[in-house]
């Protein structure tokens, strides 16, 4: 007898032999123990998981000479004819040799006969999308309704190509893919049966390389124990199907581990001189990096019988989840990145290379330590001269801030020839040398920039106001002692000023810029001409002047005839924005209505509800109004009475109308009105129009009302706490333009 290929001989022929499609063979016993049989199905799924097997053992059942029964007794002749292939009432076609219609119309010219053998005639088409267009509109009568004694079986692996009206008459049942521990557990069953030996780990690459197919397995298999001559080898194998190990992937993976750069590229040199498939090797790493991640995560998860279960366990202790992580995910886009690279050796060395350089970044919160600030019954007394609402701490850092502000003020306006130079001492808390120093200071360059004096009270008073809020960095000892620490004034040198003075001072401005400006920032700038001569037009802006011009937009009034900037602020770049990583409470300013505000707001686009709610309300404030609003007269008209005012006086009555509107009045229009006034009022009126802005329109009532109205919501959402946290939180600005009421 000649020799027959496993993928035949291991052939199912009863449901219990099916591997893997469950879901579909229980359906279908249970159809046929219930005798619930329906006239046409089709099997879908890809190339050998079982289409046209099942569909011969539900042929088989269906003409088993016992019983219609989902367990055929394989004694009877029909069983046995079925077995070998020759059972005269199962007809198989391969559609894709006979995809002409006449094809299809010799085959259905058949259908009315009886079956000549069995209990049903059985039409089994294979590869059924391949027949063309017109062969399944020739078919869809017959598969629609087809006589009682025959059945249908359609197999494709591509139901996306069948066509709605055939898919409409057909019960549809979707083979999966068989799992690679189903393929390996079936294999070694046939083995054992063969009495073939074979290396677990082998079954298990040909397993893998069968992609749920148990007929591509089953072909490997063939292969292998011809080239093994009777065994299957694990390194034979890898040879046969041109893959790696799971041994050089796992040598690979043990070598990152080290990080050893050397020891990586000798591995690489020695899998290189095997001959392998390069995204084939990345593929056998990223599988092994999943299998460490969930050694990781779930370590029941590790099979104890394989052979590379006890390195899987070591690297999943050795390496973090997170370097795990990362080096999957290098894998997977170096291996889209492999067709780009010079070649395929040069592609991995730079994936392995990029393996061992990066880690993942461990990012731990700052937390700012709190702020000791000493109980009035200090033995540390606070001078008298210092301001009796501001802490201690604050008290200080208000002296070095000013000393900052004046020394850099100086260092950019006064010239060479008024050098002051400010000794570094240390500032105690105690000592009111600081805050008398600073007086000194201050009056000293009063008369070389006349606003300095004023600028350093704002600063001083915005610190009464917002000490409890400003954050004090790197000012106070980390340490939490109940003595105060000192602090230095920084050297002022007009002529070589130093620049190091500490960060908080700096970020302590900052943040008042931030805070104080934060509405106004949005508004244009005018250009100021210098005040002062030791000015220098053409220098950057310095800290003390974004201060200056920010405390100056407070004032509408100081703004408009101020002349303390060279620049237009606006166009300012400023490349240090720093985020404090205390939340600090931001002050919200009302809204204030400008004339230019309240131009824009006229051109919002209003909806259909606002513009009836607008003329509801302007009704019940005026008289006009409601007037205007029942008049029956024509457009033209009503748009002149719309545009005017109007002044009662008895039986006379004289409308305002507007100058841009003078077009609209004419004799024709006037006596139009005046009837329907009349007509409306139930009076006789003399009727006067004049040219004037007295009075309100009732179209200037309605934007009168809305301006209110929008107004108003800007006030609610600025008084809102969801919003006052958004703002506090994540830095936000509420964009007035986009407020509408409702």
């Amino acid at each position: 007898m000649s020799y027959q290929a496993l993928a035949r001989k291991w052939r199912p022929h009863k449901f219990r032999d099916v591997v893997g499609q469950a879901h579909v063979v229980t359906a279908l016993a249970n159809a046929l123990n219930q005798n619930r049989l329906h006239h046409a199905y089709l099997f879908s799924g890809t190339r050998g998981v079982g289409k046209t097997s099942i569909a011969r053992i539900f042929a088989k059942s269906l003409n088993c000479e016992q019983n219609v029964t989902s367990t055929p007794c394989s004694e009877c002749s029909s069983c046995q004819e079925f077995d070998q292939g020759r059972f005269v009432d199962l007809i198989e076609i391969d559609a894709a040799s006979r995809t002409k219609v006449e094809d299809t119309r010799d085959l259905l010219n058949n259908v009315p006969y009886k079956p000549s053998r069995g209990r049903y005639k059985i039409y089994l088409i294979d590869e059924v999308h391949m027949l063309s267009r017109h062969s399944f509109n020739a078919f869809l009568k017959t598969l629609e309704e087809p006589p009682t004694y025959v059945k249908f079986l359609l197999a494709t692996t591509d139901p996306q190509k069948l066509p709605l009206t055939v898919l409409s008459r057909c019960l549809q049942f979707h083979l999966k893919h068989l799992d690679t521990s189903q393929i390996k557990q079936q294999l070694e069953h046939i083995l054992l049966e063969e009495d073939v030996s074979a290396e677990s780990q082998a079954l298990l690459l040909i397993a893998q390389a069968a992609e749920g197919s148990m007929r591509d397995a089953l072909s490997l298999i063939d292969q292998a124990i011809v080239l093994g001559n009777g065994a299957i080898l694990e390194n034979q194998v890898t040879e046969m199907l041109g893959i790696l190990s799971t041994d050089q992937a796992l040598l690979l993976l043990e070598a990152i581990e080290k990080g050893d750069a050397n020891l990586v590229m000798r591995c690489l040199t020695q899998v290189a001189d095997v001959g392998v498939e390069w995204d084939g090797l990345l593929k056998g790493i990223a599988s092994q990096l999943h299998s460490v991640a969930m050694a990781q995560a779930v370590p029941k998860s590790i099979n104890p019988s394989s052979p590379d279960a006890e390195r899987i366990s070591r690297l999943a202790r050795l390496m973090s989840p997170q370097d795990v992580q990362l080096f999957y995910q290098i894998v997977l886009q170096g291996r889209q990145d492999l067709p780009y690279a010079p070649d395929g050796h040069a592609g991995l060395e730079m994936v392995l290379l990029r393996m061992l350089a990066f880690r993942p970044v461990s990012s731990t919160r700052f937390k700012p330590k709190a702020i000791f600030v000493p109980s009035t019954k200090s033995t540390q007394q606070v001078p008298q001269t210092a301001h009796p609402s501001i802490p201690v701490v604050a008290q200080s850092e208000l002296s070095a801030l000013k000393v900052q502000v004046i020394s850099n003020h100086i260092s950019k306006v006064v010239p060479t020839e008024c050098s002051v130079s400010v000794n570094p001492s240390p500032i105690a808390v105690s000592a009111p040398s600081s805050s008398l120093s600073m007086t000194g200071l201050r009056y000293q360059h009063a008369e070389c920039n006349p606003k300095l004096s004023s600028l350093v009270d704002t600063i001083e008073k915005d610190t009464q106001q917002d000490h409890g809020q400003v954050v004090l960095h790197s000012v106070l000892s980390t340490e939490h002692t109940t003595s105060i620490p000192q602090y230095s004034v920084p050297q002022v040198s007009v002529v070589g000023f130093s620049k190091q003075s500490t960060s908080s001072n700096l970020l302590a401005v900052r943040n008042m810029l931030k805070n104080r400006g934060f509405q106004q920032e949005r508004l244009p700038l005018k250009k100021y001409s210098p005040v002062s001569t030791c000015s220098k037009p053409s220098s950057p802006l310095s800290m003390i002047e974004r201060v200056a011009a920010k405390n100056k937009f407070t004032d509408p009034a100081t703004f408009q005839t101020g002349s303390t900037l060279n620049a237009d602020l606006s166009a300012i770049n400023n490349d240090y924005y720093w985020q404090t990583t205390k939340v600090r409470e931001r002050v919200l300013s009302s809204i204030i209505v400008t004339p230019e505000k309240t131009k824009k707001e006229l051109y919002h686009e209003r909806t259909p509800e606002m513009r009836e709610k607008l003329e509801r309300e302007s009704i019940k404030r005026d008289e006009w109004c409601k007037i205007t609003n029942t008049l029956e007269v024509p457009r033209r008209v009503k748009q002149m009475a719309l545009h005017s005012a109007m002044e009662r006086n008895g039986k006379q009555m004289t409308l305002i109308l507007r100058p841009e509107q003078a077009n609209l009045n004419n004799d024709k229009m006037q006596a139009l009105l005046t009837d329907a006034l009349n007509r409306q009022l139930g009076a006789s009126f003399t009727l006067y129009i004049e040219l004037g802005d007295r009075g309100l329109t009732p179209l200037e009532w309605r934007d009168k009302l809305y301006t209110e109205k929008l107004t108003e919501a800007s006030q609610h959402l600025i008084d809102d706490p969801h919003v006052s946290f958004i703002c506090q939180f994540f830095s936000a600005i509420l964009d007035a333009e986009s407020i509408r009421p409702i």
